[in-house]
């Protein structure tokens, strides 16, 4: 049989122009190629854009069978707080390894501590439906919440959580006690940011007092979220625990929260893994 192409068809894109493709994903916009009003690539988009500079008809599953064979994957963007001061970064993350590293012979731990407000109107996560069928999540459309202030010892894993109606310097107190309840004896060195209940005049007069010779307090450089592994483990909570779950109230966020808390209590390899450090 004749398997010919149809005269001005090209069979498929080379090797250079599969690197230009995937170049052309990683660094540009369709804004900046002048290929339409879209802020990032698509099979749809792309098909077009090869078609008209290569001649390449491609299937939109063709496209997206290449962009894995270039080591691309569909994902989910983050931001980058442009205010960051990346060699301070560096500097605090030079420091940190070695307050690590003494920490092993002291009677010292080393946690995280931040805190977040899960809502019940949680932002939707892409999940599988029927075709045509776009899933749907109940809601009454509040905005009820839970506060939680948590704390991960990145060497082994262990997770302290403490619930609140709000997040404010009391409350912050409230979970320092609790802290240093469940680690008695133990001198508790927490890195955390630079939000305005942290530096509250209560909780230095708190630091200041008997109370506070049990903590040390080592604050992030500020905008820099990303050197606080505990931002994975909230990110972990809302995106596979919350995320396309209908909460009714405060009570039923403050289940899905225990349930949370249970498991990962129970998984502290887990939780070393998703907060991207080791044992």
């Amino acid at each position: 049989l004749d398997r010919r192409l149809p005269p001005g068809r090209v069979p498929f894109l080379t090797e250079e122009q599969q690197q230009e493709i995937r170049q052309l994903v990683l660094t540009t916009t369709p804004v900046d190629a002048g290929w339409g009003i879209a802020p990032s690539w698509n099979t749809r988009i792309l098909q077009s854009y090869i078609q008209h500079t290569y001649g390449v008809s491609m299937s939109r599953e063709g496209i997206r069978k290449l962009l894995h064979r270039l080591r691309l994957s569909w994902t989910r963007p983050t931001y980058k707080l442009v205010k960051g001061d990346a060699k301070r970064q560096v500097a605090f993350q030079k420091e940190l390894e070695f307050i690590k590293k003494k920490l092993i012979t002291e009677n010292a731990m080393l946690f995280y501590v931040d805190e977040t407000h899960v809502r019940a109107y949680q932002a939707l996560r892409t999940t599988w439906a029927e075709v045509g069928n776009q899933k749907q999540v109940p809601s009454y459309g509040h905005h009820d919440h839970v506060s939680i202030f948590g704390a991960v010892d990145v060497q082994q894993g262990d997770v302290f959580f403490h619930r609140a109606s709000s997040a404010n310097a009391e409350t912050f107190l409230d979970f320092l006690r609790l802290l240093k309840e469940k680690y008695t004896h133990r001198f508790l060195v927490l890195v955390l940011d630079n939000a305005r209940i942290h530096h509250a005049k209560m909780v230095q007069a708190f630091l200041d007092g008997e109370e506070g010779d049990a903590f040390h307090f080592i604050f992030l450089p500020p905008y820099s979220p990303q050197l606080n592994p505990i931002e994975r483990l909230w990110k972990w909570l809302k995106d596979e625990v919350i995320a396309n779950v209908f909460h009714k109230d405060q009570n039923d966020i403050a289940q899905s929260i225990t349930r949370f808390e249970q498991y990962i209590l129970q998984h502290p390899d887990e939780v070393l893994r998703r907060i991207g450090c080791t044992a």
